[in-house]
């Protein structure tokens, strides 16, 4: 009831709060409850409602209306054919009455009578609580009010009247009687009627850069490659998934949050529109009920929210088509009094304006049930920490390139068939820079459709990215051209070789001009007025405009008299702006020193520099030369530049570079002879045939080392360093001055910190190094992650270099390096604030001193298996006390805390208020410390942020189960709490989930490893009622019984208020034997995890369960299955396996050794089932010497992945080995096999590691 009450409408539960107002025995909790789920209980603790008497509800239906509550009560009871109003009073039931029957007009006369404030003056339930609670209402005072409010409507009634009456005098004429209207039903008809239309025209969704009209977004639409994770992205393993699997999962939840992150023309915008799309043309039921807001956050102003930005734009267009005077606070307080009525679709949260603030509030809160939120990478943790769904979109795989190639080209299949030919050449081309660059532009939709189009028109693709979109750019001029019946441009080029094309070389210059000014600021847009900033000339802003490489945005209201143009993906700006660079540039227009300085460092212009680079070709100097200074990272970068040109054209413009070096007068000069003599020597030693001399300038040599370091790879790379300090350091070239000129030229300074010389470095060496950096003025590249663990570290003056020249956001891993905790002292004895990731795991630190102060913008921090105590824990503790660290992640797993007390816990939690994640695994904690750290932090009415708790492997026997549940009542953001092995009992989790809190935010709860055979037979129910958002729930290896398990899944069974939704339940491991049909069922319905073998007694009853499955399509989600308690599956026929696998799409491991299975058995196994994730498979002992080698093809074919395999006893024949292994040497396969134990001759086995590489045999064991 409760649900169906939710669903229908928020107002109803409001309107039974004023029904039961006296009837609750606590008002308190009546003002507190959230649903009707919670009113309910109010009346139980009232001792109203009854498990023998429900006479209560069928009276609130009789009084409500609410008639579809009828049919639920009907499914547990029979409801009486004559139902008396017992319960309540009759001045109840008038107020009841009134509120369903009142007027709009009603409303705003007691709203302004009695001062209603305006947020709840829509909704007459709350407006009759605020009269209740001011005692302007009441039994004794009902008959007054109504005679008051009555008096009211006469008074405007006869005023109406009276201005009737004069306007007819006067000679106008009457108006008809103005009827009284529901206001909300307007404006929900009107948001309706508006959003459908707004969001079906086809011409929306055409793609913009595709003038012709005859492509639907409903027939080019491709599936997306997504990736699913359920909550905090940083944490949890993703998953594939389909659009459809993530909208059922929306579907599935009443309130759900959903973060979609992707690069810029990955498809998110089109995501978004093409679910809108559905909505709007009926062909989605998703969000059947719903009223579906499509919201670009860019149009979000500063002190805006999201409200304002919907009542904005809609209400001018309101009072037009509705004839209605509304204000904008009127449509807002709709929306937020039918929230669970809205979807918003929010679009783009990275071009939020700077000055706006970010919508977090809308993932904070309950407010909004369904919210799909955009983004590009970076700056989103704080609604990743929010989200219930975090997906990431990665464009399109192989499969939906090819899909959407026919799609495009389905009236020109061969067509079709050549282009997807000529991109599967490049598909793996890593060798290429080019051509992988070309297929991993197909991966974004926009694109690949750009792509299309170029092949439609031309047959061929260009081999280069500048080449692309001038390409791109012919083919949108030339379907201007003949949408327009001008002739047809022969190429790009022209454009700048005959003055006829001078109008289209204008165009494109201007645009090019806006969008570099908009993408310094990350804009993909431009208004209309941009234009004629930097030109005057309308006709030719018109005309560049109107050839389509940018589209008009829809108006988002009627009053929204803007005219907006944007790039369809990223990349055309950045193409645009690109070519007005190169185009300033050879014409050699001279920037401002300033501006000069925004196009080299301006973190947005990376693409376009690219292309700028890339239009200019042989001339690229013209731009590259702005790199040459006296500071040695502009060298970096200029080389990286270089690097992305043609190898062909390299050549001319280093020697134009080289030039403009000798005309410079730079400090930095005089260390060039000796960075090429350092280089030189590198270059000959790894390859000393090469031809290079004495005259090469620095950028050759530069460029040879990025040459080298291409072809051997990082690894390699790294060796041949190491062989050439060896061979080659001396007096004269010391080993910190050749690293550091290497440092200067490689393209991953890794490679040279990875190198032996580097990391066993002595004091001395990195003063050295550290003095060689500050005369170049060299530094390390920004967010490098320095992955320095298992590796011995001599010198503490290695990490201080490193906390020295990272400029900043420095990721430093140091686990197992061998380190004390004197060392960390003395490094950290001074202020760094560029240290951001720090991982100490595996060192002896039991002498380190606190010194987060030290490390300002410290955001993680790991410290497992460090032998810490709690003296070294409280001095970590009162460091943080002493500064703002940002901490959000402290993983101390593997530490001995035995010492410590409670309150240092919480004095941890206090001092580090964003603390995210705190894991404390297996780290002697007693259950006195948890207990008093609860206390401490209840007591001081402390809130805590954290989202995970991991306090597993900890002896919490004697913990008090309120502790468990104060614990979940004072971090009401928790997402993941970890109990495994915590020598737990069934009381304890009885008695935390009887006594805690209502917790919306817990998704996973792992009590795994516990003695919970005490447990209660509701606490399923007590723990999905409680938190109601849990998918995880593991319950593996707790020694449960068959007739807990069943007793529980009855219970849960039996109650219609919880959800059946769980992604896992895992019951692995438990005593499962003999539960019976009926719980078997109930565990596959709630999607349990369980091992399905463990619980049949006999192979009918497994017959007849998968059976079921089969027909019912139920999923067995188990991802191990074995025979080992199973006597009986001895006679279990190669049928029912094949079954058993179609129903376990996830089984990873099958064991069913000696079940007296035959060859045929295993072929009738493998020949009906689909392609499999199976791992492992053991079938030792089973008769098999008839098993022929195509049921050994069959086997390997279906399992792709299987990698261990035991067949011993089996007498399996040679020749059918032989035949397998032939057959996959002909196909060109190879199987993913490492173990194998067989029984077969030696000669053949030895055979089999030709087509299995990663085999080892029983025989190498021995």
């Amino acid at each position: 009831m409760s649900n169906a009450i939710s669903k229908k409408d928020k107002k109803y539960v409001d309107m039974l709060r004023v029904l039961y107002s006296d009837t609750a025995e606590f008002k308190e909790e009546l003002v507190r409850a959230k649903s009707a789920f919670d009113l309910f209980q109010t009346l139980i603790v009232a001792g109203v409602l009854k498990s023998t008497d429900i006479s209560v509800l069928f009276q609130t239906i009789e009084l409500t209306g609410l008639r579809f509550l009828k049919e639920i009560i009907e499914k547990y009871r029979k409801y009486p054919d004559k139902v008396e109003i017992t319960l309540f009073s009759a001045y109840r039931q008038h107020v009841v009455a009134w509120g369903k029957n009142v007027l709009c007009e009603v409303l705003q006369n007691v709203r302004q009578r009695y001062e209603i404030p305006v947020n709840i003056s829509t909704n007459p339930w709350k407006v009759i609580t605020y009269l209740e609670n001011k005692d302007i209402i009441s039994e004794d005072k009902w008959s007054s009010f109504l005679m008051n409010v009555k008096s009211s409507d006469n008074e405007e009634a006869s005023t109406s009247k009276k201005q009737k009456l004069n306007e007819g005098k006067s000679g106008l004429s009457k108006q008809p009687k103005r009827q009284r209207i529901d206001k909300d039903s307007v404006i929900r008809e009107y948001f309706l009627e508006e959003q459908k239309k707004f969001l079906k025209e086809k011409n929306y969704y055409c793609p913009p850069t595709y003038i012709d009209d005859t492509i639907d977004i409903d027939g080019l639409f491709t599936d997306l490659e997504l990736v699913k994770r359920d909550g905090r992205g940083k944490r949890v393993d993703a998953v594939s998934a389909s659009l459809e699997e993530i909208l059922n999962l929306i579907s599935s939840k009443d309130s759900c949050k959903v973060l979609i992150e992707g690069e810029g023309g990955m498809g998110k915008t089109t995501l978004l529109r093409y679910i809108s799309y559905r909505w709007a043309n009926k062909k989605d039921n998703t969000f059947l009920r719903e009223i579906v807001f499509l919201i670009n956050i860019r149009d979000i102003k500063p002190n805006e929210d999201v409200i304002n930005v919907i009542s904005r734009i809609h209400v001018e267009n309101f009072k037009r088509r509705k004839k209605m005077e509304i204000t904008s606070a009127e449509l807002g307080s709709f929306i937020t009094n039918h929230d669970n009525e809205i979807v918003l679709l929010l679009d783009g949260l990275d071009e939020l304006n700077s000055e706006a603030t970010r919508p977090i509030n809308i993932f904070e809160n309950q407010n909004f049930s369904k919210v799909l939120l955009t983004s590009r990478p970076g700056n989103i943790s704080d609604f990743a920490n929010k989200c219930n769904v975090y997906v990431k979109v990665l464009g399109f795989n192989s499969n939906s390139i090819k899909q959407f190639i026919d799609n495009f080209f389905i009236r020109d299949p061969d067509s079709g068939k050549s282009l997807r030919t000529y991109l599967y050449k490049y598909e793996k081309d890593d060798d290429d820079d080019n051509y992988s660059q070309l297929y991993d532009l197909c991966r974004s939709p926009m694109l690949l459709l750009s792509i299309c189009t170029i092949w439609k028109e031309k047959k061929c693709l260009p081999q280069n990215l500048a080449s692309l979109f001038e390409e791109l750019f012919y083919c949108i001029l030339n379907q201007y051209n003949k949408k327009n019946h001008v002739r047809k441009l022969s190429n790009f080029a022209k454009i700048r070789q005959y003055k006829k094309y001078e109008k289209y070389e204008k165009c494109f210059s201007i645009l090019g001009k806006c969008m570099y000014e908009s993408l310094k600021e990350n804009k993909l847009s431009i208004e209309f007025d941009d234009l004629s900033k930097y030109n005057s000339n309308e006709d030719e802003n018109c005309f560049a405009l109107a050839i389509g490489i940018l589209y008009k945005e829809l108006p988002k209201g009627a009053q929204d008299f803007s005219d907006v143009y944007t790039a369809p993906h990223k990349l055309i700006a950045e193409s645009l702006a690109g070519l007005y660079i190169c185009w300033q540039c050879q014409k050699c227009a001279s920037f401002l020193s300033e501006e000069w300085d925004t196009i080299s460092t301006n973190k947005y212009l990376h693409m376009t520099r690219i292309f700028a680079i890339s239009f200019l070709g042989a001339h690229a100097d013209k731009l590259l030369q702005h790199w040459i200074t006296n500071d040695a990272m502009d060298y970096r970068s200029l080389m990286k530049y270089l690097m992305s040109l043609e190898i062909e054209q390299q050549p001319t413009v280093v020697q134009n570079l080289d030039t403009c070096i000798s005309e410079k007068d730079l400090a930095i000069r005089q260390q060039f002879p000796s960075i090429c003599n350092s280089l030189r020597m590198f270059v000959l030693h790894c390859n000393p045939d090469i031809k290079i001399n004495n005259n090469y300038s620095l950028i050759q040599h530069v460029r040879e080392v990025l040459l080298l370091e291409k072809k051997l790879g990082s690894s390699v790379f790294t060796k041949s360093v190491d062989g050439w300090i060896n061979a080659k350091s001396s007096v004269e070239n010391p080993v910190h001055k050749l690293l550091s000129h290497l440092m200067f030229a490689a393209k991953d300074q890794r490679c040279i910190t990875a190198t032996k010389a580097f990391l066993f470095g002595s004091d001395t060496f990195f003063e050295n190094i550290s003095t060689d950096f500050g005369n170049l003025n060299l530094v390390y590249d920004d967010k490098l992650e320095f992955n320095f663990n298992n590796n011995y570290i001599k010198s503490r003056f290695l990490i201080v270099h490193l906390l020295n020249f990272v400029p900043k956001n420095l990721y430093l891993n140091l686990d197992n390096c061998s380190l004390s905790g004197t060392f960390i002292n003395s490094v950290f004895s001074k202020c760094y604030s560029n240290l951001v990731i720090l991982d100490l795991s595996r060192n002896n630190l039991t002498d380190i001193e606190g010194f987060l102060n030290n490390v300002p913008n410290l955001f993680s921090l790991k410290m497992e298996e460090c032998s810490l105590s709690g003296t070294e824990l409280a001095k970590m503790v009162r460091s943080l006390n002493m500064s703002t660290v940002p901490l959000e992640i402290f993983e101390l797993k593997d530490n001995i805390f035995d010492d410590i007390e409670g309150t240092l816990l919480s004095t941890l939690l206090v001092n580090a208020p964003e603390l995210d994640i705190l894991d404390v695994t297996n780290c002697e904690l007693s259950s006195v410390v948890i207990n008093d750290m609860v206390s401490d932090l209840k007591k001081n009415h402390r809130s805590l942020a954290l989202t995970e708790f991991l306090i597993s492997g900890n002896d919490l026997n004697d913990i008090d189960g309120h502790t468990l549940s104060d614990l979940l009542s004072i971090a009401p953001n928790l997402k993941e709490l970890n109990l495994n092995s915590c020598n737990l009992v069934g009381t304890i989790v009885n008695n935390m989930f009887e006594n805690c809190p209502l917790h919306n935010k817990l998704h996973r709860l792992d009590v795994d490893n516990n003695n919970l055979s005490d447990i209660n037979k509701l606490s399923l129910v007590q723990i999905r009622r409680k938190c109601p958002n849990l998918v995880y729930l593991n319950m593996g290896s707790c020694q449960l019984k068959e007739t807990v398990v069943r007793d529980m899944m009855n219970e849960y069974r039996d109650t219609s208020d919880v959800s059946w939704e769980w992604s896992r339940l895992d019951l692995q491991c438990n005593d499962l034997h003999d539960i019976g049909d009926a719980t078997i069922y109930a565990l596959l319905k709630v999607k349990a995890l369980f091992d399905l073998f463990d619980c049949i007694s006999t192979v009918d009853q497994l017959d007849a369960v998968v059976d079921k499955c089969v027909k019912e399509n139920i999923v067995l989600e188990c991802t191990q299955l074995s025979n080992r308690r199973i006597s009986q599956l001895r006679c279990i026929s190669g049928a029912m396996l094949g079954n058993v696998l179609k129903i376990a799409p996830k089984l990873k491991c099958l064991t069913l050794s000696s079940c007296s299975l035959s060859g045929d058995s295993i072929k009738e196994m493998f020949s009906n089932c689909n392609i499999l994730e199976l791992e492992e498979l053991y079938l030792a002992n089973n008769h098999l010497h008839n098993m022929e080698g195509e049921t050994l093809i069959d086997l390997f074919t279906k399992a792709p992945k299987l990698c261990v395999l035991d067949m011993t006893g089996c007498q399996l024949s040679s020749i059918a080995v032989s035949e397998m292994i032939s057959y996959f040497k002909e196909n060109d396969k190879k199987l993913m096999l490492e173990e194998i134990d067989i029984d077969i001759d030696r000669n053949v086995l030895s055979e089999l590691l030709s087509v299995a590489p990663n085999l080892r045999s029983r025989a190498e064991y021995e």
